[in-house]
Parts: C-alpha cells; structure tokens; sequence
C-alpha cells in the first residue's frame, strides 16, 4: 500500500518465478522500483513499464515477474489498474457479482519486453471488495491433488461481501 498523493492510494502484488536468493533480490529491485516511480500522475500502465525497463536487465535464465499494480481515488470512488501477467485481481460487488481485473499485458520478461501494457479502468461502490492473490492460491492443492482454482477462489470470496475485511473467510 502506497500513498501517491491526494486520495489516491497505490496497491501493488508481485511474484518471481523461482525461489531463494535470486528471487529474493528481484523482489527487492521490484519493490523499490515501485517506491520510487509510484506518483499520482503516473497511470499504471506507464509504472508497469518504468518498472519493466528497472527489472528486465536483471532477468536471467528464462525468469520473469508477474505484477498487478492500481492507483485507487477514494475521492472519485475509481481503480485505474494494470495487470502484468499476473493472477487477475478480483473485484467483488456489493451485490456478489464479480469482475477479474485482467486488463494490462504480458509479465516482465526478456521475451515480451516490447509488447505495450494498457489501463483498466472501473467504478468502485460502496461494499465493493478487491481481492488481490498469488498463483500460490490458486494452484493449492486438496488430499486428492486437485488445484483450488480461480474459480472456487471466486466462489469462495463472493458470498463473504457483507462481512467486515478483517473477518476470517469460511
């Protein structure tokens, strides 16, 4: 959670493929290319490529990043968001429908490294809900070895809307 200036709050979830050190350090030199290029005049799919041309050149032996970063006015009561390659967020209504938040482009990489990152952009409601989550969720597996999914994320998530945030899911 950042504070960009005025009402606008940025929000940002990120994932290196791999794991250990060098995972490590990529998601430092995420983080802090986010801290430093995050402002309120900045749209999120002009972070998402400042933050690409930051973190590519460190890339290497086929790793990437998945990235999903918003700015949210809780003046005007809007997301502007951008979704790098990773797990859509998801927008929960008040009134249970939901919305994945996939519009963006491809994860940073090497391989995608000129393909062009677009906004989206919705209304948020009171009761609304933004739901944001790694792949680390959604491929959970049960005792038979079946992944949790997005699906049953959605399904779990949507019924759970009157609930207060810091309530524990069921």
């Amino acid at each position: 959670l950042l504070a960009v200036g005025g009402a606008h709050l940025g929000v940002c979830l990120g994932d290196v493929a791999g794991n250990g050190m060098p995972a490590a350090l990529l998601m430092s030199a995420l983080q802090a290319a986010v801290r430093a290029s995050a402002t309120i005049d900045m749209s999120p799919a002009a972070l998402c490529e400042r933050v690409r041309r930051v973190i590519v050149p460190s890339l290497a032996g086929g790793r990437f990043v998945t990235f999903f970063y918003c700015t949210i006015d809780t003046a005007s009561k809007r997301i502007r968001y951008c979704n790098a390659g990773h797990n859509p967020a998801i927008l929960v209504r008040a009134d249970g429908r939901t919305l994945r938040l996939d519009k963006g482009g491809p994860a940073l990489s090497r391989l995608f490294s000129g393909t062009p990152f677009q906004d989206g952009d919705e209304e948020l409601c009171d009761g609304d809900r933004i739901v944001l989550f790694t792949d680390g969720v959604s491929e959970a597996r049960d005792a038979g070895g079946h992944d949790y999914g997005e699906d049953q994320l959605e399904r779990t998530i949507a019924p759970t809307r009157p609930a207060p945030a810091r309530e524990p899911l069921p």
